[in-house]
């Protein structure tokens, strides 16, 4: 995706989501950025017992910002897990400076420990 590197909050967001299914675990769940891969935090899914696995929508964005916090233009990332049905949602965000407009490649993953 073209992004610039310099961003204003007029610039649309893009987002991604969709639904998966999830066993019951401990999972490290980051973000894919330009070549690099940036762990965020570990997160432990324990869906309503007998169940060993739930459905979730999974969602992660990136938003054009025209002052990100650091009082230059960004992006705002961010991402969220949304239980169907019941239950906490999940989420996060970070920030992004780019040094230069290009086409990177962005998402999020999760790496699961089982």
């Amino acid at each position: 995706m073209f992004l610039t590197a310099d961003p204003d909050d007029s610039m649309q967001t893009a987002c991604v989501s969709r639904n998966i299914i999830l066993a019951d675990g401990r999972y490290t769940w980051g973000t894919i950025f330009a070549s690099g891969y940036y762990p965020w935090f570990d997160i432990v899914l324990n869906a309503s017992h007998p169940a060993t696995s739930a459905e979730y929508v999974w969602t992660h964005c990136f938003d054009p910002q025209s002052d990100n916090g650091d009082g230059d233009p960004g992006y705002r990332e961010y991402g969220s897990l949304d239980p169907v049905g019941s239950g906490s949602t999940i989420s996060y965000h970070e920030d992004w400076d780019l040094p230069w407009s290009g086409t990177f490649k962005w998402g999020s993953y999760l790496d699961p420990h089982f």
